[in-house]
């Protein structure tokens, strides 16, 4: 059983480490290479370049954040219930503060994610959804509001990400400290 749980953590939390990684992966990669495409939307022909570029590198990686954010939900509540698991079982208690950076590093990064996927996701994309549906119709002082709504609330989901993953990061080091046995039980 022990061995099972230290497998389905290490496997979890490597997982929702990559997912993390490959959305903001992804993200840099559309929105800088976009702007060299020249891209044009017929639906929003009346915007300038740039604006149509923006919108059709959102257009590309809205689905990708999707994807990740439900991966991701999946493993944290994964990784969290293996996280009881080891505290139940008394497992890494032979290096209690890397036990406590490790634990502590999963459920903040948990609640960081489900905090922004319930909290700040949905109203981030009901204003992106209400910006392209009033540029797409000419509306501009709409659409202006809902750009204005969204941009305000995209430092935070972004920051929050970076967060995470860092925590993550964190949380890998510190589980590696956690799995090694001090060598007065090497021989046990």
């Amino acid at each position: 059983m022990r061995i099972m749980t230290s497998m389905m953590c290490w496997l979890c939390l490597s997982l929702w480490l990559a997912a993390s990684l490959t959305a903001g992966g992804a993200a840099i990669g559309v929105f800088s290479t976009m702007p060299e495409l020249d891209v044009t939307l017929a639906d929003y022909s009346h915007l300038p370049p740039e604006d149509q570029t923006r919108l059709a590198a959102g257009l590309i990686t809205e689905p990708i954040f999707a994807a990740t954010d439900i991966i991701q939900i999946l493993l944290s509540s994964l990784l969290i219930a293996g996280v009881v698991l080891h505290w139940c079982m008394g497992m890494g208690r032979h290096r209690p503060v890397a036990r406590f950076v490790w634990s502590g590093a999963i459920v903040v990064a948990a609640g960081m994610l489900w905090w922004r996927i319930v909290m700040i996701m949905p109203s981030m994309n009901r204003h992106l959804r209400a910006y392209r549906d009033a540029t797409a119709d000419g509306a501009q002082d709409i659409a202006d509001q809902a750009r204005v709504a969204f941009d305000s609330m995209h430092p935070v989901a972004s920051t929050m990400m970076e967060v995470g993953a860092v925590l993550l990061i964190l949380a890998v080091l510190a589980g590696a400290t956690v799995g090694v046995q001090p060598r007065s039980q090497e021989s046990q």
